[in-house]
């Protein structure tokens, strides 16, 4: 009787978990449809191709709709969707806490946007990421959570995606919180320029800034007439910081990240 009950409930459990897994491919299915071109024999054609790229990433084809449906709503084609899917899921195996498709595909959205990042090179979102966390005290996860908050001020500031993750590792390596450091990193960039928190030019900030620059020394233009990136800034200051006294270390940490 114990092993035809175990049997039946196991067959049942097994049906059961079947018929759950047909509802949320559908679910996902018409979440997709809403957002893309695709119908008929197309959809049928993406759903067969979205199962054989999710069984290379060990993930389900479900993950893979999913993933696929966050990049269609962002604007990118039926044949992009399913590349950048797979990045994405990619990343929820070797990110350092549980990812789901979704934000996986949120996270490279963000950055593909905000540092101008081509389909064909978004794999290096991730693989950057990856290099960091492998080889730095800090987390894929304080990495990818935190960069949104100032990607695009720092991108339109002219740093690199790769500046960006250097400068917020550098940061969480020391302060190990890196909503603060991504936060603080967004307050410089725009003080940097001459910009209150809105990012508007403040006229103030502007004669403080370039009153700091003349003092130290430090040159703030490229070549070719640009202001230089946070980065660049930074790693003038850099070059002269541990020369200055107490008083003037005070004094420049004041004036580019404000008061707290």
């Amino acid at each position: 009787y114990m092993s035809v009950s175990t049997i039946f409930y196991q067959t049942v459990h097994v049906i059961k978990e079947m018929v759950e897994d047909v509802m949320k491919l559908d679910a996902a299915l018409v979440e997709l449809r809403k957002v893309s071109d695709l119908e008929g024999a197309s959809l049928e054609k993406f759903t067969k191709q979205a199962y054989e790229a999710s069984e290379a990433v060990a993930k389900t084809g479900t993950e893979m709709v999913q993933a696929a449906t966050e990049f269609a709503k962002a604007g990118y084609d039926d044949e992009t969707i399913l590349k950048l899917g797979e990045i994405a899921l990619m990343y929820t195996n070797i990110a350092d806490e549980e990812v789901s498709a979704a934000q996986a595909s949120e996270f490279i959205i963000a950055q593909m946007k905000a540092f101008n990042i081509e389909a064909e090179n978004s794999i290096h979102n991730i693989d950057a990421v990856n290099e960091v966390a492998n080889n730095y005290a800090v987390s894929s996860a304080d990495i990818a959570n935190n960069l949104g908050k100032s990607s695009a001020v720092m991108a339109n500031a002219g740093n690199s995606y790769e500046q960006m993750i250097g400068l917020l590792t550098a940061g969480t390596e020391i302060t190990r919180n890196a909503s603060k450091v991504a936060n603080g990193l967004k307050t410089i960039t725009l003080r940097l320029q001459g910009m209150d928190d809105e990012g508007e030019e403040s006229l103030e900030l502007v004669a403080q800034m370039e009153a700091l620059y003349k003092k130290l020394g430090i040159t703030v233009y490229n070549t070719d007439g640009t202001m230089k990136n946070t980065f660049d800034l930074l790693g003038s200051l850099a070059e002269v910081y541990q020369d200055l006294t107490a008083a003037e270390k005070a004094y420049v940490t004041e004036t580019i990240a404000g008061k707290y």
